[in-house]
């Protein structure tokens, strides 16, 4: 029988993430010839972005809100 921990990190845009991360994202796929950004979940309203309901262990869940322009992050309580 043997027993063996697994330790796994997600690249995207890169082949190689830091093993200090559980996701690296990559602004660049190919050695910074171009570049992209990142799109975070977007919202059209505030009206909308209240229908997620978020709880509180939900802290650090990220939207972007259309008609304001903004990105806003749940701080468990607002």
């Amino acid at each position: 029988m043997l027993a063996t921990n697994f330790y796994c990190q997600v690249g995207i845009g890169t082949t190689d993430p830091s093993p200090a991360a559980m996701l690296e994202v990559s602004s660049t796929s190919d050695e910074g010839a171009t570049y992209g950004g990142f799109m975070p979940p977007r919202v059209p309203d505030i009206t909308a972005r209240d229908l997620i309901n978020p709880a509180a262990g939900d802290i650090g869940l990220l939207v972007f809100v259309e008609t304001i322009g903004c990105l806003q992050m749940w701080s468990g309580t607002e």
